[in-house]
């Protein structure tokens, strides 16, 4: 939440996650969410020129991603599109990706422009 306050005139954000342990991974997560849980999300206009989001090779579909894309559809009034590329596993799974699909798709949206694209 710090970098998008920090940056108020930002149209493209881009997300790559990585890491090489698994463990690492999971750690980073699960502090993320409980973060993401005890903050008062108070957006003050930080996402008023967002418009475009990408996702790159990255979407696993952790509940701190999908808070997310929650937070950014409900937040970015002018919100053009975000593209979702999925993991190699999820990108295997076509059931899970369409599960994640499914859950994402019913997302409130303040901008009636938001589209979102899967990969």
């Amino acid at each position: 939440m710090f970098l998008l306050r920090s940056y108020p005139n930002l149209q493209t954000l881009t997300v790559f996650i990585q890491t090489q342990d698994e463990n690492a991974f999971v750690w980073t997560f699960f502090n993320m969410e409980e973060y993401w849980k005890t903050q008062e999300l108070n957006t003050d206009g930080m996402l008023k020129q967002l418009r475009r989001v990408e996702f790159i090779k990255s979407f696993g579909g952790s509940e701190f991603e999908l808070d997310l894309v929650r937070f950014l559809l409900g937040n970015a009034n002018v919100m053009e599109e975000i593209n979702i590329i999925f993991s190699e596993l999820n990108l295997y799974d076509a059931e899970k990706s369409s599960n994640l699909i499914e859950t994402i798709e019913m997302f409130a949206r303040v901008s009636p422009r938001a589209a979102i694209s899967y990969s």
